[in-house]
């Protein structure tokens, strides 16, 4: 469909409805897919974050896994929306959710957005641009480095690292 909207990022902040039919609660989520944009000062900014909804319907299945600093895959649909106020049409669109996965075991995913995806030197202690003395004495391409690293770390049982999995939902 030409509605269909797939987005990855950050749940910056979130909010919860509190309606007086508790079957009527929605939520809110602001994800943030990139790093910060330059601020201009003027009186339109652009970020790069959206606002999501969640709708009454899903919000259940979801609510206790709501927290600030998730990584969440969401597939939804653009939603166009007519408001009346004062006697005057008003024409928006909003974000809603279909189906929303929580990724557990990504928690550095988080600290490359704060830190604009800064690259953390390998296990090793190198970086991607230095080469290093492979087995045979020949320099090795430095990915080919990394990947040693952190082969030799899982085989002396340094790092216990558990693969990304995700918890679907929807």
């Amino acid at each position: 469909m030409i509605n269909t909207v797939f987005m990855v990022g950050v749940i910056e902040q979130y909010f919860i409805s509190e309606p007086k039919n508790k079957d009527k609660a929605s939520a809110a989520l602001l994800v943030r897919y990139g790093g910060d944009r330059n601020q201009t000062g003027s009186s339109v900014e652009f970020i790069n974050a959206a606002l999501v909804r969640i709708p009454p319907f899903r919000l259940p299945s979801v609510r206790d896994r709501l927290h600030k600093g998730a990584f969440v895959h969401i597939i939804g649909h653009v939603q166009g929306l007519l408001k009346h106020q004062a006697g005057q049409g008003v024409v928006d669109v909003e974000l809603v959710v279909d189906r929303i996965d929580f990724m557990q075991g990504l928690n550095s995913v988080h600290g490359e957005y704060r830190n604009r995806r800064a690259r953390a030197d390998h296990g090793n202690g190198t970086a991607r641009t230095e080469p290093a003395a492979d087995a045979s004495g020949g320099t090795a391409a430095p990915i080919e480095v990394a990947a040693e690293a952190i082969l030799a770390a899982g085989m002396a049982g340094e790092e216990s690292q558990e693969p990304a999995t995700a918890d679907a939902v929807a």
